[in-house]
C-alpha cells in the first residue's frame, strides 16, 4: 500500500500544526511549546533560507525587536548578577520563528484559513455550551465545579475561558462568512446563533475584560463589517437581556461586574494620585499605608509600581520577565503590589525593552493594520484580513488589563496573528 505523497508533505503538515493550536492552548503551554518547537524545526527544514531572505521592511524590525530584547536583558545582566533571565531572551526567539514561517505560508498558499477558522469555530462553541451548561448546572461535562465569580468550564481552576473565546470564537465566527458567503439565509441564522452563544459564555464565564472586549468587537464589526452586520446587531439585543437577567438573579456575578465597573472609573485616577505620592523612606511609607488606601482590584498600583520600574530604564529597559525582582525594589517605598508582570502589554514591553523596543515592535504593527485595512476595506476577499484585524485590535487595546505579554500563550497568539497579517501584506504586493 502505497502512501499519498501530497498528504504528507511539509505544508500539509504544517498545516496540521497551526490547525491544532487552538485545541493546544485547552491542553497549557507545554503542548503549546511542543507544537510551536515543530512548526519551527519542520518549516526551517522545509523553507531553508527562503525563512531568512530580509525583503520587507516589517519582518526588519520584527527581527529588529527580538535582538534588541537579547540586547537589553544581556546589559541588564552585566549589571545585575541576579538576572538570570538572558536564556530566556534566546528562548524567545521561537516566536520569531512561528511569525516567519506561518508569513511564507500564508503569503505561499499553504495555509489553509477556511479550516483554521472552522476548527477555530467548533472548539469555542463547545467550550461555550459546557460553560453555559456548567453555569445553570454548578458543574461541566468533565465535573468540574463553578465558583462563586466564575465558570471556567474545561479549564477548571484557571478563570481564562473567557479570554480564550473571546480569541479564537472572533477568528471562528469568521468561518461562518466563508462557508456560507452565497447562502445568505444561513449566514444570517448561524451568525445569530453563534455570537449569541459566544457572548453569553463569556458573559457567563465571569471574566470581564473579555466580555468587555467582545461587545467592543461587536460595535467595530457592525460599522466596518457589513456581512454580518445585522446578526451583530440581533445578537447584541438578546446578550444585553442575558446580561441584565444574569446580573438580577445572580449575586455573585452582579457584585463581579458592579466591582469591574468601579474600579475601571477610578483606575486612572488612583494611577495618577499614587504616583504623585512623594515617599522617600520607608518610615514615610509606613505612615501612609497606616492611613488607609482604596485598593480596588490592584491594577492601580500594579500600574503605577511598573511606571516607577520603567522611569529607571527609560531607553533600553531592564531584560526580559525583570518585573518581579525590580518592583520587590521598590517595595518598601510604595503601596506596590509586586506580581510577575505588570498586567498590560504596553507597561510590560515597556519595563523589558523601554522605549526603544516598544516603537520597534508597535510602530510597525500600526502601520502594518492600517496599510491592510486601506487595502481591504472595498475588497469582496476581505473576510480573512477582518477576521484578523479585529483579533489584534482586540488583543493590543491599550487600556485593557492583560498576561504578560512575553508568557507562552500570549506571545503564541500575538506572533501567529501577526505573522498571518505580514503573509496577507505579502500577497497583496503580488497582486
Amino acid at each position: 500500500m502505497k502512501f499519498n505523497e501530497h498528504l504528507i508533505n511539509f505544508p500539509n503538515i504544517l498545516n496540521l500544526l497551526i490547525i491544532l493550536i487552538p485545541i493546544s492552548f485547552i491542553f497549557g503551554n507545554l503542548l503549546i511549546n511542543i507544537e510551536i518547537i515543530l512548526i519551527s524545526i519542520l518549516g526551517v527544514f522545509f523553507y531553508k533560507k527562503e525563512l531568512f531572505y530580509f525583503d520587507d521592511n516589517y519582518k526588519l524590525f520584527f527581527v529588529a525587536f527580538f535582538l534588541f530584547l537579547i540586547l537589553s536583558t544581556a546589559i541588564d545582566a552585566y549589571y545585575n548578577y541576579e538576572n538570570s533571565n538572558l536564556l530566556k531572551s534566546f528562548l524567545f526567539l521561537r516566536y520569531l520563528f512561528l511569525l516567519l514561517i506561518v508569513y511564507l505560508m500564508v503569503s505561499k498558499n499553504h495555509l489553509n484559513f477556511r479550516l483554521f477558522f472552522s476548527v477555530c469555530l467548533l472548539v469555542t462553541l463547545i467550550i461555550s455550551l459546557d460553560i453555559i451548561y456548567q453555569f445553570f448546572n454548578y458543574q461541566n461535562i468533565l465535573g468540574f465545579l463553578k465558583t462563586r465569580y466564575h465558570s471556567p468550564g474545561v479549564f477548571d481552576q484557571e478563570a481564562i475561558a473567557g479570554g480564550y473565546i473571546q480569541r479564537f470564537g472572533v477568528l471562528g465566527l469568521f468561518a461562518l462568512p466563508l462557508i456560507f458567503q452565497n447562502h445568505r439565509t444561513k449566514l444570517f441564522l448561524f451568525s445569530v446563533i453563534t455570537l449569541t452563544i459566544l457572548i453569553s459564555a463569556i458573559l457567563f464565564s465571569g471574566n470581564r475584560m473579555p466580555f468587555i472586549l467582545i461587545l467592543f468587537f461587536c460595535f467595530l464589526c457592525f460599522f466596518l463589517f457589513k456581512l454580518i452586520r445585522y446578526p451583530i446587531l440581533i445578537s447584541l439585543f438578546l446578550s444585553v437581556l442575558i446580561f441584565i437577567s444574569t446580573i438580577n438573579l445572580n449575586e455573585g456575578y452582579k457584585n463581579n461586574y458592579e466591582s469591574f465597573f468601579s474600579n475601571t472609573s477610578a483606575l486612572f485616577k488612583n494611577v495618577k494620585e499614587e504616583l504623585e505620592i512623594d515617599i522617600s523612606t520607608p518610615k514615610d511609607f509606613k505612615s501612609y499605608r497606616e492611613k488607609g488606601t482604596a485598593f480596588g482590584s490592584g491594577h492601580a498600583y500594579i500600574w503605577a509600581s511598573s511606571i516607577e520600574i520603567w522611569k529607571q530604564k527609560p531607553i533600553t529597559g531592564s531584560g526580559i520577565k525583570t518585573f518581579r525582582r525590580k518592583c520587590i525594589s521598590i517595595f518598601e517605598f510604595r503601596n506596590s503590589v509586586c506580581e510577575s508582570h505588570p498586567h498590560n502589554y504596553y507597561l510590560d514591553i515597556l519595563n523589558d525593552t523601554g522605549l526603544i523596543g516598544l516603537i520597534i515592535l508597535i510602530v510597525p504593527i500600526l502601520y502594518l493594520l492600517m496599510n491592510n485595512f486601506y487595502h481591504f476595506r472595498n475588497n469582496k476577499n476581505n473576510i480573512i484580513f477582518f477576521a484578523l484585524f479585529f483579533v489584534m485590535f482586540l488583543e493590543l487595546f491599550p487600556l485593557r488589563s492583560s498576561g504578560s505579554f512575553f508568557s507562552t500563550s500570549n506571545a503564541s497568539f500575538i506572533f501567529l496573528i501577526l505573522g498571518m497579517l505580514l503573509g496577507l501584506q505579502k500577497k497583496n504586493k503580488k497582486t
